[in-house]
């Protein structure tokens, strides 16, 4: 499997029209979403994520539904570093709700709501959760150089929250022990090929958690 990067997913990206197909959306509602995810702050949580999600789900010949497509774009739609444990997915689900009440059934979106709150702790509560927490997790199985260009996006989100980037390293380095803890990080088995690739980055930042800060 080749991950799309953010350099692959920016020469072909996903323009507001397919996102709007994809979803079942208006162009003016994804755009007010894409609005969100193009602000200044955001380095990783941004368009070039959602953009790499949908890349991949369709050169795996992935075809995500409706409440799929939805959550894909939705997950990370509010997002304020430092907020508490779940709070930024928990108040994306509800801006989903608001933005695709007018379109989209109520069990489409009932169905992305619960696949965003599945993404708080990355465990599917359901079938279609699977997909979704896949491809958001498929940036752990990268080469090293994206695992790490990624880590450097996500510290240059959160370095007003920490003391510097060894406290950011640490806390790293925690958060992929937990996920290294699990008996598997990846749900479909067409993601089962990153597994390996997944776990060696994170035993390397375990290992020396300053290199995941070492840009």
């Amino acid at each position: 499997m080749t991950l799309p990067t953010q350099t692959t997913s920016s020469k072909h990206p996903w323009s507001t029209a397919q996102l709007a197909v994809a979803t079942g959306l208006p162009d003016d509602v994804v755009a007010r979403v894409i609005e969100r995810y193009n602000e200044p702050e955001r380095c990783y949580h941004n368009l070039g994520h959602i953009q790499r999600m949908f890349t991949l789900a369709w050169s795996c010949s992935f075809s995500p539904t409706r409440a799929q497509a939805l959550a894909i774009l939705y997950h990370d739609a509010v997002y304020v570093p430092g907020a508490s444990d779940g709070m930024n997915e928990k108040l994306s689900a509800l801006l989903l709700r608001q933005h695709a009440h007018q379109h989209a059934t109520e069990a489409q979106i009932d169905e992305a709501s619960r696949i965003i709150h599945d993404t708080i702790v990355h465990k599917p509560t359901g079938e279609s959760s699977k997909l979704v927490l896949d491809l958001d997790l498929a940036g752990l199985g990268a080469s090293l150089q994206s695992f790490l260009a990624d880590g450097e996006a996500v510290y240059q989100e959160v370095k007003h929250l920490v003391a510097g980037r060894h406290e950011y390293s640490q806390r790293r380095a925690a958060f992929f022990k937990m996920l290294c803890s699990r008996p598997r990080l990846y749900q479909l088995a067409e993601f089962a090929p990153l597994e390996p690739l997944a776990r060696a980055n994170m035993s390397k930042v375990i290992e020396n958690p300053d290199l995941c800060s070492a840009g």
